[in-house]
């Protein structure tokens, strides 16, 4: 049987928190509305948190914004469901893609594993912004 999620927690067990910020979001609520937008949200979180199943917890923190705590420690697993879940909420409307950030338990702890977090989210998002960028000079 599966051990309950806060018996991981109170353990000391490793874990992995990642913040997600879907990407383009905004311009779905300006283009389509924002009933198109709330969507999008439910598709991608949905499924997100199937594909996850009892492994992890999902938290919407802001307008676009997730954090996700599981507890398998493999990102490149993580970024295969991320993607899932974004095919997923592209069948609803026209969402870019979704920035991560991920830390694992060992480096921080707190509210210092969510800013690391964080700042590599917003990393991944200013690379792909200066990718979009290069692309439409060209």
């Amino acid at each position: 049987m599966e051990q309950d999620r806060s018996d991981r927690r109170a353990n000391n067990q490793a874990f992995t928190l990642a913040v997600l910020d879907l990407d383009g979001l905004k311009t779905v609520n300006d283009a389509e509305g924002h009933a198109q937008g709330d969507k999008v949200l439910k598709v991608f979180a949905g499924t997100l948190a199937v594909d996850l199943g009892n492994a992890a917890d999902l938290y919407r923190v802001g307008g676009d914004e997730f954090i996700l705590l599981s507890a398998r420690t493999e990102e490149d697993e993580l970024h295969e469901q991320v993607d899932v879940a974004v095919l997923a909420a592209r069948q609803v409307s026209t969402l870019r893609g979704v920035s991560v950030g991920i830390a694992q338990s060992s480096e921080a702890s707190g509210l210092a594993l969510i800013e690391l977090a964080d700042q590599r989210m917003y990393a991944v998002k200013q690379r792909r912004q200066a990718v979009r960028a290069s692309l439409a000079s060209d």
